[in-house]
């Protein structure tokens, strides 16, 4: 019945090569199966923040961003011109999209996420260190690997309770655990 509805193609089994998938390249190992992120889908974030092979990685995610002069200092707190501000919503969203495969951004884009009505000059700052720590860290794949045995759940949570010193919201998050491997985060 389904089949009179919609076209259905049968893509490429995940083997050895890797296929590629909406910006995501996936492949089979002996151990298991790596995810990771297209470079061509990376580079355009960091080419949208005007970072290049040039560009001084970092190696720890920090959303520590200061002023560099009194002139920057007095244009922090100003919002971010139109053009600025759409393209600031644009690479959040690309974050947003690697953040399953890449945990280790899921808190720093969770951050820059709650800015995206009115971004700021500190705002595009603490975007451009996320850049740089991707820049660093643009081979890091993830590693599904298969377990014998019966299956076990795990869900961690937290919350700060009110931890956002300007409007008092609480902040809370959850990770779950198939066999010790996270398949969501929040």
């Amino acid at each position: 019945q389904i089949a009179k509805l919609v076209k259905l193609k049968i893509g490429p089994w995940i083997g050895r090569e890797a296929i590629k998938f909406v910006g995501k390249q996936i492949r089979r190992t002996s151990t298991g199966v790596e995810i990771w992120h297209d470079e061509k889908y990376l580079t355009g974030i960091l080419e949208e923040l005007g970072l290049n092979e040039k560009s001084r990685p970092l190696g720890t995610l920090s959303l520590d961003a200061h002023p560099m002069n009194h002139e920057e200092k007095l244009k922090w707190d100003r919002p971010l011109p139109e053009e600025m501000h759409y393209t600031y919503r644009r690479i959040i969203g690309k974050l947003r999209y690697m953040v399953p495969e890449r945990y280790d951004m899921c808190y720093a884009v969770q951050r820059l996420s709650k800015e995206m009505a009115t971004p700021t000059l500190s705002s595009w700052a603490r975007l451009k260190k996320v850049g740089r720590y991707l820049l660093g860290t643009v081979n890091w794949k993830t590693v599904l690997q298969p377990s014998t045995g019966s299956l076990r759940l795990q869900v961690w949570t937290d919350s700060d309770h009110a931890g956002d010193k300007e409007t008092r919201r609480s902040t809370s998050s959850a990770v779950l655990l198939l066999n010790n491997a996270m398949v969501s985060s929040y």
